[in-house]
Order: C-alpha cells, then structure tokens, then sequence
C-alpha cells in the first residue's frame, strides 16, 4: 500500500507537469463515459430496471392481437375464467387493464392518475402487502352489493394527495366524476406494472368497465397477467396457451356481441411473454434505438481508449530513458509498470469525475423530452442510479487498467542498455505501435461517421414531409372530458367554443381534429377503416378517417385541389359528406372524377353512403412516416359519438404566454372540457421524430469527438515523429530537400495513416449500415454520398493534423538539426 500510495503520488505530480496532455485525456474520457452513462441511464430506466415485485422473472404476460391489423385486443371475462380453468402452467392469474389516466379530485384538490383494473389475485401473485388497509377481496367485484365501490392506492399517490403521515383510509376519491373508497394503502415503492409512468389507483376490474362510458359492454381487459407456476418455463406456459386458447375462444366469445366482433375474437392471437420488466409504451417505441445507442456510445468510448492509449504510448516512450534509468537502479518491472497503470487508471478516474455531471444533465434534459406527451410524470426518473454508477465505475476502472497495459508493456520490455541510447535506436517499434492504434481509432471513427450522416439524411427527409407544418405558430391541446360528465356535445358547443377561442386576443384562426397532430408519434399501428366506391363495392381501399372542423385546411396549410371545404352545416341533420385527399382520390376513383360521386366503408354499418364535396393535397395526417397515406375527411359534427375529445388547434399571433392563459379560461368556462397540457406544433413535430432527433444528435456528437481525436492522435503522432526525425529532417534539408518537400512528407505520413484507416473503416461501416436498416428513412444503409462525405472528412483531418507539426519541422535549422543528439 506504501508503494501504491507514492504511484499515486508521483502519478499527480506528473500529470501536473503536463496539463495539456492532462486536460485533453480527462475531457476525452469525461465525453466517452458521459455519453455511455446516460446512455446506460436510459437503457436500465427503459429496459433493464424490473418491477418493484416478488421474483420478477416468474411473471407473464398474456395478450391478444387482432390477425387482420396486428391491434391489440380484447380478452373478456368468460374466456379468463374457462382458460384458468383449465390450465395448468401458472399458479395465479388475473386480468388486467393498465395504462389509463383519470381524473381524481380529493378534498378540493385535482390531479391525474395512473389506474389499473385488475382482480383480487392481482396483489397475491406479485406478492405485494398492504402498507395500510387491505387489499381487494372477491366481495369487492360486484358493483351492485356495495354502496361505493372501493379503491386501494398506491403510497405515492397517498402521499401526493393526503401527506406523508395520513392513513386515507376511508376517504372518498371522485375520479372521474365517480365515488371510491379508499380502502387500502400498497406497500412504499409498489406502483404497479406500468413501467413508464406507474400507477396511483388500483380497483376492481368491473368497476373500471362501469366508469369506461359503456358499462353495459361485457367485463373485459387488455391482458392476463400471472405467475408462472413452480418449475414452469415461460416457452412451456407460451405452448400451453397456444395450443388451448383457440378452443376456448371459440366457445366462450360472448353472444351479446355484434357478429362482426365475434368473428374478430375468434381470428386473435395470442401470445405470452416475460413480464419481469413490466408494461411500457417507451420500451416498444425507442427498444430498437436504444440498441443503436448503445452501439454507439460503445464504439466512442473504444475510439477515446485508443486515442488515450496511443498518448500514454507516446509519453511512456518520451520517458524511456527514465525508465531505464530506474530499471539499471534496480527497481522491479512489476513497480514500473504499476506506477504507469495508477497514471492511467488515475486519469480515466478524473474523467469519470467529470463524466457524471455531464450525465446528470443529460439525463434530465431527456427525461423532460420523453415525457412531453404525457400528463402524468415518468415513475423512474431518467437520473442515474446506484446501479448505473455502479456499471459506470466499474467500466471506468477496466477502461484505466486497458488503456495502461500497452504502455506499461512496452516500458517493461525494452532492455536498459537499449533505452539509454538515442531515442531513435526504439522508435520504430513504438512508431508501429502507435500507427496501429491511430489506424483502428480511423477505422472506428469512420463507423460513427457514416452512421452519423445516415442519421442526420433521414431526419432530414422526415423534417422534409412535416415542412408544410413547420414554423406555424400553432398552440393545440386534446380536450378531456370533465369528469362523470358524457353528454353528446352538439353543434351549438362546438361552435360556440371555437368561437370563443378565435375571439382571444392574438388569435387568428380556430380549427379541430380527431388525430391530428396527436398521433404523429403514436408508436402502434393507427386503425384505418376499408372504404369502396358505393357503385363499385368490391374493390375495398383503407384509409385513416380523420374528423374535422372548417378552416381545418386552411389552417394547416393544406392546399384543396377541388371541391369545397366543410362548413359549420355539415351537421348530423344534413347529408353525409367527405373530402379525400390526393391518395385517396387515386385509389378510390383511379384517372376518374371523384367530386359528386359516393363512397361508403364496408367495416361499419353506422355510416351510410357519403358523397365526395372536395380533394385536398397530401399530408402527414397520422404519422410523419406515411405523407401518402389515404385518408378520408369527415366533418366533425357528423361524427359526434367520436368527436367529444377532439384536438382544437388556435394559430397565434399575439402574445403566446396570455393566449396560452386564455385558452384555459375558456375552455373551462364552457363547463365540459378541461386542458391537461397545452403544446406548441413545432414542439409536437419534434417530438414525433424524437427517436431519430437522439439518434442524429447522439451520433453527430459521437462523430464530431472522434473526429476531434483523431486530429489529436495524428498531430501528436507527427509531432513526437519530427522530434525523434530531427536528425534526419536536418540531413535532408543539408542535402538541398526544400522545406515544402519536408511537409509533403510528414502530410504524407498522416494521409498513409487515414488512408489505411479509412480502408479498414469503409467496409465496417458498410456492414454496420445494413444493421442500421430499420432505422432509416428515404436513405439507403449504404449511400454512396455519406460513405464519399466520411472519407473526405477524413482525409481532411489527416491533412489539417499534419500540417502543423510539418511545419514546425520544415522550421528546423539543418545545422542545429545535424547536431541533436
């Protein structure tokens, strides 16, 4: 420990002497391990972190798909009871509903919460207790015997509306207009199986169904959830349900259901799957960019190893004559190379200490980008945790002890009596070792630089379909119905509210819609109906149906090609009409007139025929992906039982803070809606393409850095190749070389190295882009401008790196240079 305490020691003295080289190796270590941290932070919040239950690995999920659409469906209470009936591979189950958000209001104060629908077996089979109260029992399913339906809440949820110290037991919640007794406390840290943003309420699954809007729809959830009974695999529980749950469909859909239904329950399928990391809409859209994340931060933190360990390989040789000095003194080769290990892994030890603080803002500023849609917070906050500093050191430490064997192993393993010679006598081996180096950090910097500019071309060619949106200054919110409130609003509401909203001051156009912009960045598949041509039905085209107000169009910057737009009329009294646009107009009535004419959609007999009144331009109406897809305009008012939540869009002008105010005034004032969150257009564009915002962002800067070190390790490769070459530089300008012939050959020295780097890269890079594949848009994983436009930036960098140190040696006088020992 004496010994290592004097490394230390002398390791901090030593750097000390060289900041230069000191703050470049800290800063370039601090941005690699940064980046990997909250890389990682996100990783475990997303992906890794499992459920606050009992044995979280022994959890399964069951769910069901709609074959035709790939939708989730249903599983209704019948089936439930004859499978658990019959199976045999899990020892508890319950149904499940999860990820909704009521209102719930509680001695004068409101907020929203996260609620789970679920039966009494739910709290046995996660083996959670209660912290105050009890749990649900069976008495507990029937509304009918009991006079106020019960609800058990979650400890955070008691502590955010009552305080830390209340019981709540016995209070009254009113969520959504409907009275539960509080009837139980769960135990602190449990918030059930929504992973993303957690949940506050828990009651009875048939409770849920009659504050759904339709009680008298048969008592059904979203999932199964259980666990997996004792020496059960979950392949064996998935085989299981597989090979029984059609036959119990089959006999168990329920016969109060439309035809249509029935024959969509009996074509489902099911699945099962792990459920140790519990449910989460994040996981399912930024799963697969994580992985490329992670890939990423990866190969940065490999390039900054490299570059580290090429300048601890250049300064360890800068200092082999001391080293030698030692060794002939007789100290050990295990003390030398411990001392050059504590430098490196003392280095690598002041990156991590400014690595966290980067990684602390990093992660908040993405917590607060993941959770704009929401109006509940993320459950887990995105701030690295024990584990992740944990992973972070540990890496940080391994990453030391790498990057300080190859210099302490060449220090080692040159003979005294070689070392105390000219320094030139050792440069070519170390010369080697440091060109391999710079050559493979080229090869993986030319990775992050292809992957970088495939990133940036595709969030380019997505930003170029929302274009017709951007820059309009649009302020919009879905509007939610108060609470227990679920009257049909008609005509008069709607358009009194809309003209109450464009009478705001700086407000100078009011529009609504069904979808959009909310469903820009929907990670599902959005339902679209089959629509035909009422003189032709067999030819069935799908297309999104959107509900709209007038001035929706004009608003938007939608241009109407033919045709009218909707006006206030277009009630549930007149004739049913639509507007197609252009997609839909070539599908529906291909090289035909489509004004005047009528079509109808085959899935739904609430519709009857619909004349066509106007064709608009395309444009991203459900997902920027897809700003060709057919949709069909309808009018708001004709579509009221699916329009009583809409999006309503006001386009400022004025002063956005006092419109923003306003807006809330009168939305409230009508006495039906009420405003969780209101967003900006150009925000809500942006976080549609978030995923590919992080992955351009994350990479660009991956890029730009390894670029950056690669620059560092050219010119400190060159620059430590003129000193040791001085000799030699001095006895070619003597012989008559020119200085321009000394810089072209130590250019030349730096072209050979990105040359071959970038040899090695293009073909990893070619190879990491097919793997990229999915997550590019309008750009082919091996486009031949991004693979020309890394190789020029390279070949830049090598030239740019070695122009300064050729220079300085071309400055050398040559009798100086012929004296130099």
């Amino acid at each position: 420990m004496d010994a290592l305490g004097q490394d230390l020691r002398y390791a901090i003295r030593t750097l000390r002497q060289s900041p230069g080289f000191s703050v470049v190796a800290v800063l370039t270590l601090a941005l690699a391990i940064g980046a990997n941290t909250t890389v990682f932070s996100l990783l475990n919040a997303i992906v890794l972190r499992t459920v606050a239950a009992e044995d979280p690995s022994g959890l399964a999920a069951i769910s069901v798909t709609d074959a035709r659409n790939h939708q989730p469906g249903y599983i209704y209470l019948e089936t439930f009871a004859a499978f658990r009936a019959q199976q045999r591979s899990f020892s508890r189950l319950s149904m499940y509903s999860g990820g909704g958000i009521l209102r719930v209001e509680a001695r004068g104060t409101a907020a929203d919460a996260g609620v789970e629908g679920i039966m009494p077996e739910y709290f046995g089979l996660l083996g959670i207790r209660p912290a105050d109260g009890r749990l649900l029992t069976d008495a507990d399913l029937s509304i009918s015997d009991v006079p106020i339906p019960v609800v058990v809440i979650a400890d955070r949820f008691r502590r955010l509306m009552f305080g830390r110290d209340h019981s709540a037991i016995g209070e009254t919640l009113m969520v959504n207009g409907s009275p539960l007794t509080v009837v139980g406390v769960t135990q602190p840290g449990f918030a059930g199986l929504q992973a993303d943003g957690g949940t506050d309420l828990f009651v009875p699954l048939s409770v849920l169904r009659g504050m759904s809007g339709d009680p008298k729809r048969p008592v059904r959830a979203a999932n199964v959830v259980g666990r997996l009974a004792p020496g059960v695999r979950l392949q064996q529980a998935r085989a299981e349900v597989q090979a029984r749950w059609p036959a119990i469909q089959a006999a168990t859909v329920p016969p109060s259901l439309a035809e249509m239904e029935q024959a969509t329950l009996r074509s489902q399928e099911i699945d099962v799957a792990s459920l140790a990391t519990g449910f989460s809409t994040l996981r399912r859209q930024y799963g697969t960019a994580l992985t490329v994340l992670v890939a990423l931060s990866a190969v940065l933190l490999a390039i900054g190893c490299v570059n580290l360990a090429g300048l601890l390989l250049a300064r360890a040789t800068r200092r082999q004559h001391q080293i030698a000095v030692r060794v002939a003194l007789g100290a050990s080769q295990g003390r030398i190379a411990q001392q050059l290990l504590v430098e490196s892994v003392l280095l690598v030890t002041a990156g991590l200490a400014v690595a966290w603080p980067l990684a602390f803002w990093s992660t908040r500023s993405l917590n607060v980008a993941l959770s704009i849609a929401r109006v509940t917070p993320l459950l887990h906050s995105l701030t690295p945790d024990a584990r992740v500093l944990l992973v972070s050191t540990a890496v940080t430490v391994t990453t030391g002890l790498l990057i300080g064997v190859l210099p302490a192993w060449r220090a080692v393993h040159v003979l005294p009596g070689h070392a105390l010679h000219s320094g030139r006598t050792i440069a070519g081996g170390v010369g080697q070792a440091s060109v391999a180096l710079l050559v493979g950090q080229v090869a993986l910097s030319m990775v992050l630089a292809v992957g970088a500019g495939l990133f940036v071309q595709s969030l380019r060619h997505l930003q170029t379909n929302d274009e017709i949106f951007r820059h309009r200054t649009v302020l919009w919110t879905r509007l939610w119905r108060r609470p227990g409130d679920r009257a049909i609003l008609d005509r008069t509401y709607w358009q009194e509210l809309l003209r109450q909203l464009s009478a705001i001051r700086g407000v100078d156009a009011v529009a609504a819609s069904n979808y959009f912009p909310a469903y820009l960045g929907f990670p599902g598949v959005l339902p679209t109906d089959n629509y035909t041509r009422a003189a032709d039905p067999r030819e069935k085209v799908p297309a999104l149906t959107e509900l709209a107000s007038p001035a929706f169009f004009e608003m938007f910057g939608i241009a109407r090609l033919l045709g009218r737009d909707f006006v206030w009329n277009d009630d549930e009294r007149s004739p049913a009409v639509a507007i197609l646009n252009q997609t839909a107009a070539r599908h529906l009535f291909a090289g035909g007139e489509s004004l005047g004419r009528h079509i109808r959609v085959t899935e739904s007999g609430k519709l009857a025929e619909v004349e066509v009144v106007g064709v608009v331009a395309d444009a991203p109406i459900g997902t920027i992906r897809e700003p060709h897809q057919a949709v069909i305009f309808r009018p708001l008012l004709q579509e009221l039982g699916r329009t009583q939540v809409p999006d309503v869009h006001v386009r400022v002008s004025g002063d956005m803070s006092a419109v923003r105010a306003e807006y809330v005034r009168v939305v409230q004032s009508q006495g039906h809606h009420i405003v969780r969150g209101l967003f900006t257009l150009d925000g809500w564009l942006d976080y549609a393409v978030l995923q590919e915002r992080l992955l351009a962002g994350i990479a660009s800067c991956a890029s730009l850095l390894a670029v950056v070190l690669g620059c560092v390790g050219i010119y400190g490769l060159l620059a430590y190749s003129a000193t040791i070459r001085v000799r030699e530089l001095g006895l070619r300008m003597a012989l008559g070389a020119t200085r321009g012939a000394v810089v072209r050959l130590m250019v030349r020295d730096g072209l050979i190295i990105v040359a071959a780097g970038t040899g090695l890269g293009v073909p990893c890079a070619l190879a990491a882009g097919r793997l990229l594949g999915t997550q590019l848009y309008g750009v082919a994983p091996s486009d031949p401008t991004t693979l020309m436009g890394a190789v020029t930036v390279f070949l830049l960098t090598g030239v740019v790196a070695a122009l300064l140190p050729a220079i300085r040696a071309a400055r050398v006088d040559p009798m100086i240079a012929l004296r130099a020992d």
